[in-house]
Formats: C-alpha cells, sequence, structure tokens
C-alpha cells in the first residue's frame, strides 16, 4: 500500500513540473511619471522567445481597489509605453500589468503613483528653468505655469510642439525672456503657443526669425491662433517672413495670427518688428504688426512699430496695428487707447479672379490704414497713428474684371463703417512713383489723412495732424483725396496743417479729381487753428501724444 501512495505521490509531483510554464518572459514598469491629471510610464519587456505582441499585454490602472481603465501599451521602436489621462489630481493610483501566453493570464508587474497638486493653481505653479521645462507643456496643457529664468534657445529651430491642440493653461511669463528662435517649421497653428485658449502674460520676446515658405494659415510669433487672454506681452526687435500661396483667407500677425470672439489682448505691444509677405492666386492677407484680424475682440492699451511690406494677389486688409477688426454677428469688437508707428509698402497686382458665368463674383479691395486696414461693424476709442504709406504697384491684370475694384487708404483706417471716438493721424500717403503709371483697373480710389472711406458718419472728435498726401504720375478716371476723410461724409473731424498734392498740383481740404475731363470738385473740411487743436481731445491717452508731438 506504502509503495502505491509512493507512486501517486512521484505521478502527481511529474505532472505538477510537467504543467509549470518554462517561459522566460519578463516585464517590469519604469519612468513611471505622474502629472496632475496623467500618468506615464515604460515597460521593459524581456521577451527572448518573441512570445508577445502589444495587444497580449494589458495595463490596469486602480483607485482605492476599484478598476478606472485598461488599455495595451504601444510600441514604437521596440520600446513599450503607456499613458493613462482624465485622471483626478493628488490621488493614488495602483497600475497592474498582465500577459497572456501558455492560454493563461498573468501578472508579471505592479507599481504605485500619486498624481501631483503641482500646476494646479496660481500659488502652486509648473516652474519653467530649463527649454526642455518649456517644449514639456505639451504633456498637460491646462496647468499653471512659471517661468523662473530667461530661456535662449540660439538660434535653433523652433516648431510648436502642441501641434493642433490648443493650450488651455495659465503661463505667467514673470518678466522673464524667451529669445533667439527661429521658426521655419509648418504647423497647423504657427507661434510660440500655436492656439492659446488659456491665459498668457507678463512675457518678453525677443530676436525671433519666423521664415516660411510653405501654405498656412494662422501664423503669430505668440501664436497663430488666439481664443484666450494675452496680457503684458511685449515682442521686440524680431522679424516676420511669409512666402507662399494658398487659396482662401490667411492671418499674419506679428504677435497673433488670428484673435477669435471673446479673446482680449491687453497691456501689450510690438517694438521693431520687420514684416515682409508676399503671396500669390487667390490668396486674402489680413496683416497687422500686432494682429491679423481681430473678431469679436477686446483690445486695450496695446501698441506696434516697425516697417511692414506687403505684396498681394487679392484683397488685402493691411493696417500697421490690425490687419481687420470685425464683429461676430451682434457682439462687436473693441478697440481702446492703441497707437502704432509705422512704414507700410504696399504692391497689389490681381492677376486671377474667381468667375461665374463669364462675371466677377467680388470686386478686388484692397484696405491700408496706419493703424487698421478696415474696421467693420466695432468700436474705437482712442486712437493714434504715425504711418508713412507707400502704394508702389496697384493694378488688375484679370481677363474679366469687376467694374469697382478699391482701394481705400487712411492715416489711421483704410475702411470703417463705425464708431471712431478721439483718433489722431499723424504721417504721409504717397501714392505713384515718377515716370511710372502705378494703378491700373482699380476703379474707386480713396485717400485721405484720417480715414480713406467712412460709412456711415460714425466718426467724432479726431483729427489728421501735418499729414501729407501726395499722388505721382497717377491719371485715374476718379480720385476722391481728402485731409480727413476719403468719401463725402460729414463728420465730426478736422485737420491741422498738412498738404494735399496731384501731380505736383497743391490743393486743400477734400476733392474729387477726375482726369477724364480735367474737373476738380472741392469740398469743405473743418480746419483747425492752434488754440482749437490744443483743447480738442478730451481723452487723457491722446492728449499725451498730442502734448509730446506739440512739443517735439
Amino acid at each position: 500500500m506504502k509503495k502505491l501512495w509512493l507512486i501517486i505521490a512521484l505521478f502527481a509531483t511529474t505532472l505538477l513540473v510537467a504543467c509549470q510554464s518554462t517561459s522566460k518572459i519578463k516585464i517590469e514598469i519604469i519612468n513611471l511619471q505622474a502629472q496632475r491629471t496623467s500618468m506615464s510610464f515604460d515597460l521593459e519587456v524581456t521577451d527572448p522567445d518573441e512570445e508577445l505582441t502589444p495587444n497580449l499585454i494589458t495595463v490596469v490602472i486602480y483607485y482605492d481597489g476599484k478598476e478606472i481603465t485598461r488599455k495595451s501599451p504601444s510600441l514604437s521602436n521596440g520600446e513599450y509605453s503607456v499613458t493613462f489621462d482624465g485622471l483626478s489630481i493628488g490621488y493614488t493610483y495602483t497600475v497592474n500589468v498582465y500577459a497572456s501566453y501558455d492560454g493563461k493570464n498573468h501578472k508579471m508587474a505592479s507599481s504605485k503613483g500619486t498624481t501631483t497638486t503641482l500646476g494646479g493653481s496660481e500659488t502652486e505653479p509648473k516652474l519653467i528653468q530649463t527649454i526642455d521645462d518649456f517644449k514639456n507643456i505639451k504633456n498637460d496643457l491646462t496647468a499653471y505655469y512659471k517661468l523662473m529664468n530667461d530661456l535662449d534657445f540660439e538660434n535653433a529651430n523652433f516648431q510648436n510642439a502642441l501641434g493642433s491642440s490648443a493650450f488651455n493653461g495659465k503661463f505667467d511669463g514673470n518678466g522673464k525672456t524667451i529669445k533667439n528662435l527661429k521658426m521655419e517649421a509648418l504647423t497647423t497653428y504657427t507661434g510660440l503657443f500655436g492656439y492659446n485658449k488659456g491665459t498668457i502674460k507678463n512675457l518678453v520676446i525677443e530676436n525671433v526669425t519666423l521664415n516660411l515658405k510653405s501654405s498656412s494659415q494662422y501664423i503669430g510669433i505668440l501664436s497663430g491662433r488666439n481664443a484666450g487672454i494675452v496680457e503684458n506681452v511685449t515682442l521686440k526687435d524680431s522679424s516676420f517672413t511669409t512666402v507662399f500661396s494658398r487659396t482662401g483667407e490667411i492671418f499674419l500677425g506679428g504677435l497673433v495670427g488670428y484673435s477669435e470672439p471673446s479673446s482680449q489682448i491687453k497691456d501689450t505691444k510690438v517694438e521693431n518688428l520687420t514684416m515682409s509677405v508676399t503671396t500669390s492666386g487667390r490668396t486674402e492677407p489680413y496683416v497687422g504688426l500686432l494682429v491679423g484680424r481681430a473678431k469679436a475682440s477686446k483690445i486695450s492699451n496695446v501698441e506696434s512699430s516697425g516697417t511692414l511690406t506687403v505684396n498681394s494677389s487679392d484683397t488685402s486688409y493691411i493696417g500697421g496695428l490690425i490687419g481687420s477688426l470685425d464683429n461676430d454677428y451682434q457682439v462687436k469688437s473693441k478697440l481702446e487707447n492703441a497707437k502704432s508707428t509705422v512704414d507700410i509698402t504696399v504692391d497689389v497686382t490681381v492677376a486671377i479672379t474667381l468667375i461665374t458665368e463669364n462675371k466677377v463674383d467680388a470686386p478686388a479691395s484692397v484696405y491700408v490704414g496706419g493703424l487698421l486696414g478696415s474696421n467693420r461693424n466695432s468700436d474705437i476709442y482712442y486712437a493714434y497713428a504715425n504711418a508713412d504709406i507707400l502704394i508702389k504697384n496697384l493694378s488688375n491684370n484679370a481677363v474679366i474684371q469687376s467694374d469697382d475694384d478699391q482701394l481705400a487708404v487712411g492715416g489711421l483706417i483704410g475702411s470703417s463703417n463705425n464708431v471712431v471716438t478721439e483718433g489722431l493721424a499723424t504721417g504721409s500717403i504717397t501714392l505713384g512713383e515718377v515716370g511710372k503709371e502705378v494703378v491700373t483697373a482699380f476703379e474707386d480710389i480713396y485717400l485721405a489723412g484720417l480715414i480713406g472711406y467712412q460709412a456711415p458718419d460714425r466718426i467724432s472728435k479726431s483729427v489728421s495732424l501735418n499729414f501729407d498726401i501726395n499722388v505721382i504720375g497717377t491719371t485715374l478716371d476718379t480720385l476722391r483725396v481728402s485731409n480727413v476723410i476719403g468719401n463725402n461724409v460729414t463728420a465730426n473731424a478736422a485737420y491741422f496743417g498738412g498738404t494735399l498734392q496731384i501731380n505736383d498740383v497743391s490743393y486743400e481740404g477734400q476733392i474729387v479729381y477726375n482726369f477724364a475731363n480735367d474737373t476738380i470738385v472741392t469740398l469743405d473740411n473743418l480746419e483747425l487753428d492752434g488754440e482749437a487743436l490744443e483743447s480738442y481731445f478730451e481723452s487723457d491717452f491722446v492728449n499725451a501724444i498730442l502734448d509730446q508731438i506739440l512739443v517735439n
């Protein structure tokens, strides 16, 4: 009997050994990093017999003994990695790794990690001390950040690491500087922050070279697109160059390409920016030293300075500060306490028009202003522009054309249809070059010291000061030129000093010059004397600028 039990025991032992796995598979959890709302780590997999694939590995995350979610790892270049998003802040989680082989599911590894509270509030921000820290913002787009040191990119190529994802956090630049950037790589939203839906404040950006030769729609050195808040940001001593063709609208701003409804920009400036934009085909650019286009936005206490050169081939909106300030249905944009000092050169040659049934669908329109190219259904309070504007070429060479292509150029605004209160403009407009016919096949031309074309009368308490307009070598059918407003509207606006010259002949006030029959109609504008000028404005913002001009 004892022999029988011994035989049975030996048989059972042999069977157990035979059933046990002889696999050499091992898995370890390494490089575990817990962020505020995510956890990521790598798996070190030892699999000499190549028994595993990613779908045979399952990673499960638990909180307080309850499963939260599970997934298989990603495999790239032989490396296994796992990321769990959507976790709670300040929670300790358990991670288990399971693998299926030999017909069974085996628990291979376990680890714990606690999500951080760092970056969850303004008093406990994530600290940015290195360039790598800055690039890692992409790993947590909703956190609070604070820049602790100047960051020098040493002219290395910079690519927006956020891609098409938006920054929804809070970034406090802490008065520090990010400098020496090169932006040459094409991304969905070109800019330091790409698409901003959060808050960016207290930051200086210096010596950036942006040079793009590939098509993109949203381009700005800070952000290509802004739906958040930009506050107390300075961009200085930088250059912005684009050369490409893209059918439709593009938004090019020195700081922000497109500022969308409900966004804000305040206490912000652009200093000494050289901006050059070249487009071709059916590309319609919105171009400004601060913002390309702002829609239903609030913008206050802003300024810009630099040079702006635009070579385009279609409808264009060009402003020393903002290309176009627009409404969004019933919501207006509002611009307050704004100024720009700029040299603008424009060359437009239309070669292709959109044609339906042998008719041009829309005329070509070019709007140029020292402050704004266009103001559409938005309100402007207390603004100044010192602009020297040169229209170097304006032609339409398309086979089939509209009969009402338009150019509107103003020292302050090119074209406006809404409120402008207490605006001041100095500088000059030059249309043409000696010995060259500059304008061909553009029918409606408006040049003015304040606003090229204003409809209806919504301007008040505004002045062009010592503003010079010079038309050279141009023989248009009709040209409308004014010290104040180009078209014939009644306005609470005036001028002080300045000159109007057409082909070396001087005029005053507002004139409509018909070259076809050499007739001139002169309209009266209000000319101020020195005493009236000094007491004309009420706002402290404009009066401070005027006092400085008069002293100099």
